[in-house]
């Protein structure tokens, strides 16, 4: 029988403070969950951390059994002109949630950092993909008019395996390349730069389409961007509530990314688009296509694919 677990000790000192505790619990939650992957199904910490990063540690190590369990639960959010132009056309991210094993609904924005950070990222990407392009094949492809963005880490773009994973996957679901984008987050540093080139060369050369997400969060977009060939950027959600105040510098970024973009011959979508004030604004400035709440909620696939 072979035993895994994921442990962090630290010593510290009574006037350490609650930062370092917190910082010591975020090393063992990653430990735990690395160890979640392999199979570890419970997780014990004691000392006096805070609830908030215990909780934290505890969602990573029930990841991995919601996925088995079928605990998580497919959303797609459309992407859209900000002025729609009555094509049939529609295009959606694949977002998930977790139901975690207390009964709670918990947002991917509190479990996918964490899990961005461990081994369980590329268990979690391989999930999504085959739950999405296999499980939902059949009604996929009895709506041609539907296209995806599904995520990947850079964690798993970095892997020698993903692209033969990739191709295998959407060749097996009958769903046209064309039909389908990858996003890759910028959250996650790339360890291995020239496999994670290989991998999106790959992807382009088979007909997907590649988004860099999240950019203008951090230098590393820019960096991204001359390595990989992609046809489009997301530009960072945290950017976009303050471009409605012009003279904002949120709103002068966003013009140099517009700026960029025109250059490279690529297109641009907002997300986080929460008020009509700000599609307008996006709108002014030439952003592609729009994401958020003020044009269409994540929403089940299954309510999705009700609707024709």
């Amino acid at each position: 029988m072979t035993v895994f677990a994921g442990i962090a000790w630290r010593e510290t000192d009574r006037n350490d403070g609650e930062g370092q505790d917190s910082a010591a619990l975020a090393i063992a939650a990653i430990a735990a969950a690395n160890a979640a992957s392999a199979g570890l199904k419970s997780l014990c910490i004691r000392g006096q951390q805070s609830e908030a990063a215990l909780q934290s540690a505890r969602l990573l190590c029930d990841l991995r059994a919601a996925m088995a369990d079928d605990r998580l639960t497919i959303l797609g959010q459309e992407i859209r002109s900000p002025a729609p132009d009555g094509s049939e056309a529609r295009h959606y991210e694949i977002l998930i949630q977790m139901t975690a094993c207390d009964g709670s609904v918990q947002p991917p924005s509190r479990f996918l950092p964490l899990a961005e950070n461990s081994a369980l990222i590329e268990y979690l990407d391989r999930w999504v993909f085959r739950k999405v392009l296999l499980g939902y094949g059949e009604a996929l492809r009895q709506r041609p008019w539907i296209s995806l963005s599904l995520n990947l880490s850079g964690r798993t773009l970095g892997q020698a395996e993903t692209w033969a994973f990739l191709e295998e996957t959407i060749s097996a679901s009958g769903i046209a390349p064309s039909r389908l984008h990858l996003e890759i987050t910028e959250t996650t540093k790339i360890a291995d730069m020239p496999q994670a080139i290989a991998t999106v060369r790959a992807a382009r050369s088979f007909g997907l389409g590649v988004a860099l997400d999240d950019f203008g969060a951090g230098l590393s977009g820019y960096g991204y961007l001359r390595a990989f060939d992609v046809n489009s950027i997301k530009i960072d959600g945290a950017l976009v509530p303050n471009v409605v105040d012009e003279s904002s510098i949120e709103a002068e970024i966003v013009r140099s990314i517009m700026s960029l973009s025109r250059r490279l011959n690529i297109e641009v979508v907002a997300e986080h688009v929460s008020s009509a004030e700000i599609l307008a604004a996006l709108a002014g400035m030439g952003v592609s296509r729009v994401q958020g709440y003020e044009v269409g909620m994540p929403r089940p696939l299954e309510d999705i694919f009700r609707e024709r």
